[in-house]
């Protein structure tokens, strides 16, 4: 006998409805962001500054660190943190979901 039940939707919640700690994981994550931004805006000063850095492998690096400056600084509206449901009929897969322009 199998499983005969189907799944169509499921909620994912937003961190936390207390204000308190609302600010908190804000500080987290700002902490978080501010690190990233200024590692890699580091990364790019010394590649840029030392010329004995100008090899293939720094080139990589040096735009390495900035494609993680422009992934790490997008946004998108996510509407699993308001806390709105995510309907997984059809033939459209999470992926697809998350990754599509029109939210």
């Amino acid at each position: 006998m199998e499983n005969q039940t189907t799944v169509t939707e499921f909620i994912l919640l937003g961190f936390s409805g207390d204000p308190h700690m609302q600010i908190f994981l804000f500080l987290v994550f700002l902490v978080i962001y501010l690190t990233t931004l200024g590692g890699n805006i580091v990364i790019m000063v010394v590649i840029r500054a030392d010329s004995h850095l100008h090899n293939p492998m720094y080139f990589f690096l040096f735009h390495l660190s900035f494609v993680d400056i422009c992934y790490s600084s997008v946004t998108r509206d996510i509407p699993y943190l308001s806390g709105e449901g995510m309907d997984m009929g059809g033939d459209r897969s999470c992926f697809n979901y998350f990754s599509s322009s029109d939210t």
